[in-house]
C-alpha cells in the first residue's frame, strides 16, 4: 500500500540561537545552506520503496527559532507491505506498520519521540472513498535491532478498513449478470438445442475467464477468501445450467424413442386380424409404460417428465441463487 505524507521533525540546536524581540520569529534557511546545518538521518525502515518529492523544487523546509529550535519538513511517498486480513477480500481490514529509524546515530545519542498532542493528522479524503481509517497508534519500536548500531525507532500503526463499494462494478455485478444469463437459458424450449448449448457454454467460458482475471488480483493467503467462495459458487451455477440441459435433452430423446417404439409395436399388433389381438396390445402398452417409468427413475431420481424437470430446475435455480446472495452478504458484511 502506498502512502504520501508530510513529515516534520523538530530538535534543539543551541549553536544556532540568535537574539530576537519576537520569540516566535522564524528564520527560513535557504536551500544553499541546507548542507551546512546538522539534520537527523531519518528513513522509513520497513518500506518497499520510498522517494522524496521534487516538484517543482525539492519539497523541503528548514526553519530555526531564536532559542535554537529547528524544524525540518519533508514530503515523502513510501510503499509499505501491509498485513491484509484476507477473509473478507476484496474488502476487509489491513494493518500497516510504518517505522522511522535513524541510520548512523546510537540510541543514546539521538532518540526519536512522537509529539504528545496531534502527532498524526489525516486529511478528510486522504484514504479515498472506499477506505476508512479505523484506528491508529504511535509508539516506539522497542529493542529490535536491525544493524550493528542500536538506533532509536518510532512506529506508526494504521488499521484501515476497505468496503465492497469499489468491487461491486468490476467484480460482483459482472458475475451476477453471467449467472442470470445462464438462468435465462431455462426459458428456451427443449428442442432449441443450439441456442441453449451456445448460451450456457458462453456463460461457463465467461465465468472461467472472470475467475482467472480475479485470481491475479488476489493476494497470497493461507485461508479461504470471500471472493473465492463467490467465484466458485457462481461457476457452479452456470455449470449446473449446462449439465441440467444435457440431462433434460437426454430424457427428451429417451421419451421420444420410447413413444415411437411403443406406437410402432401397438400398430403392428392391432393390424393383425387374429384372435387375442386386443390382449397383446394391452400387454405391450403396459410394458412400454413400465419401461418409461423405470427410465425416469434411473435418470431423474423422481417421476418427472423432461418438461416438468426443466420447470422445476428453473425455479430451484433462482431460489438457490437468491438464498446464496442473502447468506453471503449477511455473513461477510457482519463478520468482523
Amino acid at each position: 500500500m502506498e502512502f504520501m505524507f508530510n513529515i516534520y521533525q523538530t530538535w534543539m540546536d543551541t549553536r544556532l540561537t540568535y537574539e530576537s524581540n519576537d520569540p516566535n520569529d522564524i528564520v527560513e534557511i535557504s536551500s544553499r545552506h541546507w548542507n551546512k546545518v546538522w539534520q537527523p538521518d531519518l528513513y522509513p525502515d520497513n518500506d518497499i520503496s520510498s522517494y522524496s518529492h521534487h516538484v517543482s523544487n525539492v519539497n523541503k523546509l528548514l526553519w530555526v527559532l531564536p532559542n535554537g529550535n529547528m524544524t525540518l519538513g519533508l514530503r515523502w511517498t513510501t510503499q509499505l507491505s501491509c498485513q491484509l486480513i484476507t477473509v473478507q477480500f476484496p474488502a476487509g481490514r489491513s494493518i500497516c506498520r510504518m517505522k522511522f529509524r535513524t541510520f548512523s546515530y546510537r540510541k543514546e545519542v539521538l532518540r526519536l519521540l512522537w509529539m504528545k498532542k496531534d502527532a498524526i493528522h489525516f486529511p478528510s479524503a486522504s484514504l479515498g472513498n472506499h477506505m476508512k481509517l479505523v484506528k491508529y497508534k504511535v509508539k516506539s519500536c522497542g529493542n529490535d535491532r536491525v544493524s550493528l548500531v542500536r538506533t532509536s525507532c518510532a512506529e506508526l500503526v494504521l488499521r484501515i478498513k476497505t468496503d465492497y463499494s469499489s468491487s461491486l462494478l468490476r467484480l460482483y455485478l459482472p458475475s451476477v449478470f453471467v449467472v442470470i444469463m445462464a438462468w435465462l437459458s431455462f426459458w428456451l424450449r427443449r428442442d432449441q438445442v443450439a441456442a441453449r448449448t451456445s448460451l450456457t457454454t458462453l456463460c461457463v467460458v465467461s465465468m472461467i475467464t472472470e475467475k482467472m482475471g480475479v485470481s491475479f488480483l488476489m493476494p497470497e493467503a493461507v485461508g479461504v477468501m470471500a471472493v473465492e467462495i463467490w467465484m466458485f459458487v457462481c461457476l457452479t451455477f452456470v455449470c449446473g445450467a449446462l449439465c441440467e440441459f444435457i440431462w433434460v435433452h437426454t430424457l427428451t430423446e429417451l421419451e421420444r424413442k420410447s413413444k415411437v417404439n411403443g406406437s410402432k409395436r401397438a400398430s403392428s399388433v392391432t393390424s393383425a386380424d387374429i384372435p387375442g389381438a386386443v390382449q397383446k396390445k394391452t400387454s405391450l402398452t403396459d410394458g412400454s409404460a413400465i419401461r418409461k417409468k423405470w427410465t425416469r427413475l434411473a435418470y431423474c431420481g423422481i417421476f418427472l417428465k423432461s418438461g416438468q424437470l426443466d420447470t422445476c430446475a428453473r425455479i430451484l435455480y433462482a431460489i438457490s441463487f437468491v438464498s446464496f446472495q442473502i447468506v453471503y452478504w449477511t455473513y461477510f458484511l457482519l463478520v468482523d
